[in-house]
C-alpha cells in the first residue's frame, strides 16, 4: 500500500472542487483521511466533517482527481488529504 498526501488550498465556498493528486498506475483507492485547519490555526477539524446532523464537507477519489464539497462556506479553511491506494 502506498500513500500520499496532498495540500488543499482554501476549501470551497458552498461547493464542489476538483484537486488532482497527480498519482499514477493507481489499482485501488482503499482509504481517505483528511483535515481542515481554519486559517488562523485555531481550530482542526476531519474530514469528512458533519455539522447538526448534516455533512458539511466530505470527500472522494478516483484514479485521477480528490472531489471535495462543502455545503457552507468553508473558503477560510484549508486542508489536507492523504489518499492510501494499490499501484497496478
Amino acid at each position: 500500500m502506498y500513500k500520499k498526501t496532498i495540500s488543499t488550498g482554501s476549501l470551497p465556498d458552498n461547493r464542489t472542487a476538483k484537486i488532482a493528486h497527480k498519482i499514477s498506475n493507481i489499482n485501488r483507492i482503499i482509504r481517505l483521511d483528511g483535515v481542515a485547519i481554519i486559517s488562523d490555526n485555531s481550530v482542526t477539524i476531519p474530514i469528512p466533517y458533519v455539522a447538526r446532523n448534516n455533512m458539511d464537507i466530505q470527500i472522494s477519489a478516483d484514479k485521477t482527481n480528490i472531489t471535495i464539497s462543502t455545503f457552507s462556506n468553508r473558503s477560510d479553511y484549508y486542508g489536507y488529504i492523504t489518499l492510501f491506494y494499490t499501484k497496478q
